[in-house]
């Protein structure tokens, strides 16, 4: 449940969006966001949205590049499942202090590296869960 003080999430999307369109890079990550889950009016638009995360991971955003990690590992908004990029990303972004970029490559990974069976996502549900780490 959202609270009174905290915006909904179509205002936070129309915020981001705007903020985007006038040359703010830092948005991308939270319009990619929105438009992987659908959330706050949003058009899914899952290449749409790893082209943001590809241009903001370059930038050296550990948010953008954990989610470009999930999207690759998991085939999402790809040409095809790239798994083998998935791990640095994850690496990257925990190297930047990304607390859910260290969470995702212990959970995928291990502590070896070594990639555990692991079932397909249904991102429109994953994403929605992932809605806390938006501030990490």
């Amino acid at each position: 449940m959202v609270s009174s003080d905290e915006p909904s999430d179509e205002s936070q999307y129309r915020e981001a969006l705007a903020s985007m369109e006038n040359g703010d890079d830092s948005a991308k990550t939270t319009v990619a966001f929105f438009k992987l889950s659908g959330r706050g009016g949003a058009e899914i638009d899952e290449e749409g949205a790893v082209e943001l995360l590809e241009e903001r991971a370059n930038q050296n955003d550990g948010r953008a590049m954990w989610m470009l990690g999930l999207c690759c590992e998991f085939g999402i908004g790809t040409e095809s499942d790239q798994f083998s990029r998935a791990l640095p990303l994850y690496q990257q972004s925990e190297l930047l202090g990304n607390r859910i970029g260290r969470l995702l490559m212990l959970v995928n990974y291990g502590v070896v590296g070594a990639r555990p069976a692991v079932g397909a996502m249904n991102l429109r549900e994953d994403w929605n869960c992932l809605l806390f780490c938006r501030s990490f």
